[in-house]
C-alpha cells in the first residue's frame, strides 16, 4: 500500500511506492542518461500491475502540478504514469503501469531486512521492490511535467529475471554427498586411474 512519510510542506513530500517489478535499474553507478546540465543519472523504470492502487501517487502528483503551475494545469500536461503495453520490452504488458524516476544522487538499496544490498547481481531487471520518491514539477523546451525523484529503494522478493539473466550459484548447484568426507565422488574410478599409471612418470 501507497504510504506517505512525510508531511513537511517546507519540503518535498516523500511517498513510498507499492511493490513494483523492477525494470532497467541503474542504481549502483549512473546510467549512460545525463540530466539537462550534463549531470549523471541513476535510474529506474518501475513496473505495477494491474489493480495496483497509485491513488496517493496520483494525487500527490495533481496537487504538485497545480501548485507548480500556479492552480492552471496546462494542456497536454506530461505526468509520470504511463501504459506500460505501448512499449516492446519483456514484462511491459498491457494494463501495467509504467512509472520511470532518476536522482543525481546514489539511491540507497536494501534488502527485505533493511540491510544493504552490495552485490548489484542480487538487484536485477524482474525482481520486485518498493521505492521512496518525491515529485516535482518542470517546464523543459515548451514541454511542461510533472515527474517522479527516486530516493531509496527496497528489494521485497525475487523473480525470473527479464532477458534470462544469470542465476546465482546457490541456485544451479546442491550440496555434493560425501564431498565434506574426502570419500570419492566417482565411485573409485579416479583412484583406479591413478593407480594404473604409478610409475610412468618417475
Amino acid at each position: 500500500m501507497t504510504q506517505a512519510v512525510s508531511n513537511d510542506t517546507k519540503a518535498p513530500v516523500k511517498l513510498m511506492t507499492p511493490v513494483f517489478r523492477v525494470s532497467f535499474p541503474h542504481l549502483f553507478r549512473p546510467s549512460d542518461n545525463k540530466t539537462e546540465d550534463g549531470k549523471a543519472k541513476y535510474q529506474l523504470s518501475m513496473l505495477f500491475p494491474p489493480g495496483t492502487d497509485l491513488a496517493l501517487l496520483k494525487k500527490a502528483a495533481r496537487e504538485c502540478a497545480e501548485q507548480h503551475f500556479n492552480g492552471k494545469i496546462p494542456p497536454r500536461l506530461k505526468t509520470p504514469f504511463l501504459d506500460a503495453g505501448t512499449y516492446e520490452y519483456e514484462g511491459y504488458e498491457p494494463g501495467w503501469t509504467l512509472i520511470r524516476v532518476s536522482t543525481t544522487t546514489k539511491p540507497g538499496v536494501v534488502d527485505q531486512n533493511v540491510q544493504p544490498i552490495i552485490d548489484e547481481a542480487e538487484f536485477y531487471p524482474g525482481c520486485w521492490a518498493r521505492a521512496t520518491v518525491t515529485v516535482y514539477g518542470w517546464t523543459f523546451k515548451g514541454n511542461n511535467g510533472v515527474s517522479f525523484g527516486l530516493q531509496n529503494v527496497q528489494k521485497i522478493k525475487d523473480d525470473d529475471s527479464f532477458g534470462g539473466g544469470r542465476r546465482k550459484a546457490e541456485d544451479d548447484f546442491a550440496p555434493v554427498e560425501g564431498a565434506s568426507t574426502g570419500d570419492d565422488i566417482f565411485g573409485g574410478a579416479a583412484n583406479e586411474a591413478a593407480d594404473a599409471t604409478d610409475g610412468l612418470f618417475d
